[in-house]
């Protein structure tokens, strides 16, 4: 049992909360994905299904890693409140969790990196250290959304539970998760009419999330075992290159993990992090404001 000091729990009904919302946010997507697989050639790629998922991929890549994470995890800057509210939706739509879930896992993960009980860690599983780099890579990629632990969001997200705005997308998080499919739907058939209305709702709704879901899902795994430490050697973050891209700058892990309320990852000239220059750009036009930019 973990230490009540951590103020995380591992109890049956916990347990299966978590189990279920996972498989929910997880499977569904995933079987649309498998159904669209075996059904190419019925719901072929045109430039509106590729639009469809490059347009929601960037969207809710962009909240999660500017909103979800910088932003809200570790208040690394403050944006308008109509910035805060698409972050915010357009990150519940990533299907990730609910924004309070997301922050309280995140925090803890950063309070306990890579030793016991840390969310995700290719070293440890709860507090046994794993016997092989490939059973820690999966479950540091997957299979630690079902272990056994919840963590109490009174402890690790508080704060951000006394903003009314985080509160209502939490209360109604998994209808909102239902847009997921359905606004490339819409997408689909306002550009192509109703022949495309399936295929966006497949290819931009159901695989853009999956996709998306292991790309994120990479930089706890990949992230914590390939690439190099160039900022801290505290724990197994990693800086990346092909993870910094697809998610537009997280993967510079290693940066990350050495000053993590820093808003800019990049820490060199030759490392690119389209995020934080995205946020360079919003202050400049007043979209947000107090960027934190110490490095260590």
């Amino acid at each position: 049992m973990p230490p009540k000091s951590l103020n995380f729990v591992a109890s049956p009904e916990n347990r299966f909360k978590k189990r279920m919302a996972n498989l929910y946010l997880i499977g569904v997507p995933a079987a649309g994905s498998i159904f669209w697989l075996f059904n190419m050639k019925k719901f072929p790629l045109t430039w509106i299904e590729v639009s469809c998922f490059l347009t929601f991929y960037v969207l809710t890549g962009l909240s999660i890693g500017l909103g979800f994470h910088r932003c809200f995890s570790h208040q690394s800057y403050r944006p308008i409140r109509p910035l805060k509210l698409a972050m915010l939706f357009f990150g519940s739509l990533a299907c990730q969790g609910s924004i309070v879930r997301w922050v309280a896992d995140h925090r803890r993960h950063h309070r306990l990196t890579d030793k016991e009980w840390d969310t995700h860690s290719p070293c440890y599983v709860e507090d046994r250290k794993f016997s092989s780099l490939v059973k820690g890579l999966v479950h540091a990629h997957f299979t630690w959304m079902f272990d056994r632990t919840t963590t109490d969001h009174q402890t690790y997200a508080k704060d951000i539970l006394k903003d009314p705005d985080i509160r209502f997308f939490n209360k109604f998080y998994y209808p909102i998760t239902l847009l997921t499919f359905l606004l490339p739907a819409a997408f689909g058939y306002l550009l192509g009419g109703s022949e495309h209305l399936i295929s966006c709702l497949l290819i931009g709704g159901a695989l853009r999330t999956t996709v998306f879901h292991n790309v994120t899902w990479s930089v706890n795994s990949i992230g914590h075992a390939f690439g190099s430490r160039d900022a801290t050697e505290n724990d197994d973050s990693r800086n990346n290159l092909f993870l910094a891209l697809l998610t537009f700058g997280e993967g510079w892990h290693n940066n990350h993990h050495a000053s993590p309320r820093c808003a800019i990852n990049q820490w060199k000239w030759y490392q690119i992090d389209m995020g934080g220059w995205l946020l360079l750009g919003m202050e400049r036009i007043g979209l947000v404001s107090k960027i934190h930019r110490k490095h260590l």
